[in-house]
């Protein structure tokens, strides 16, 4: 159904325009209010909501390297000691305990931060 919207007069005639009438719908928001929108609002709200489901998805990477996690289990490497505060640190990091021996494949070793510092 299409209705005749006067848009403009030229020379005393009025000139229209076949429109479509503009559908409003009641809606009810999360607070209990109830608001009039068109069908184009509607799909704009839509269209957003869309775009921001789509952006929580997308997994964003870290800004900073991850440390490597510590296992339960784990014991320092210098006094063996394992229901202390540990974290992997640099082979170096400890090089003035000179009786550890750390294997040569390992980059990086457990350590409690007493025997770290």
């Amino acid at each position: 159904m299409s209705v005749q919207v006067p848009i403009t007069i030229v020379h005393g005639d009025v000139i229209t325009v076949e429109k479509d009438p503009i559908t409003t719908h009641e809606i009810k928001t999360h607070d209990g209010k109830t608001i009039q929108l068109t069908d184009e609002e509607i799909k704009t709200i839509a269209t957003q909501y869309m775009i921001n489901q789509a952006l929580l998805k997308t997994p964003i990477p870290p800004t900073t390297p991850r440390k490597r996690t510590i296992p339960p289990e784990a014991k320092c490497i210098v006094c063996g000691r394992s229901n202390v505060s540990l974290d992997s640190v640099p082979r170096n990091y400890i090089k003035h305990h000179k009786h550890v021996e750390i294997p040569a494949n390992e980059s990086h070793v457990i350590c409690c931060f007493a025997c770290a510092h």
